[in-house]
């Protein structure tokens, strides 16, 4: 029978592991920057930069093959790299790039090509929670990465609440403003304060 105490046990171990706990939150917090500012990229775009819907399906198609790429490329050739490294430098420039791209300041071509290089900068982040959490988890892979899964769509949800609360109350510049501090945030508390707890066997003793 399906019974509540079996689900608190698989995830019990995960609640208690500080380290996991600190990459669900930088999976929410990213999670509510890349999608937040998402939701209304075309809404901008054609409210703002008189974009038609044909050019913003065309932004978002290019948005999704720079995702694309960095996803290959952070499980291919950039696999050498640290996976704390990438995910901190992902998410930095994510918020940066989408941030940017909402300041109307670029115009409309300088605008729709930071969405790729966005999604770019995004994907490793992406891969390297996966990898982080796969590798330091003390549950097992499938329940770790469901309940991040759960997680990341809950700060997806919560990205698009408060990126209307932002447009609401003071435009596009306040989604520019506000929703990229969720995801400087996020690489923030990738990196400090207990950093090394998230390193693998073979850093820890690199670094000694």
């Amino acid at each position: 029978r399906l019974r509540s105490e079996t689900l608190l046990a698989a995830y019990r171990p995960l609640l208690r592991h500080r380290p996991t706990l600190r990459l669900y939150g930088v999976a929410v917090l990213r999670a509510i920057c890349w999608f937040g500012l998402l939701t209304y990229f075309g809404a901008f775009l054609a409210e703002e930069l008189a974009l038609s819907t044909g050019l913003v399906g065309l932004a978002y198609m290019l948005g999704g093959s720079g995702y694309f790429l960095g996803s290959v490329l952070s499980g291919g050739p950039l696999g050498v790299v640290p996976p704390r490294t990438l995910l901190v430098a992902g998410n930095i420039a994510m918020a940066l790039l989408m941030g940017l791209a909402f300041s109307a300041i670029l115009g409309p071509i300088g605008t729709v090509v930071m969405l790729p290089l966005a999604g770019f900068a995004g994907a490793f982040g992406w891969v390297a929670v996966a990898a982080l959490l796969t590798a330091h988890s003390p549950a097992g892979a499938g329940t770790t990465m469901t309940l991040h899964g759960s997680l990341f769509n809950l700060g997806a949800a919560a990205g698009g609440a408060i990126g209307g609360l932002l447009l609401a109350l003071a435009g596009y510049g306040a989604l520019a403003i506000g929703l990229p501090i969720f995801g400087l945030g996020s690489a923030l508390l990738a990196w400090w304060p207990e950093r090394r707890e998230i390193l693998s066997p073979v850093e820890r003793t690199e670094q000694g």
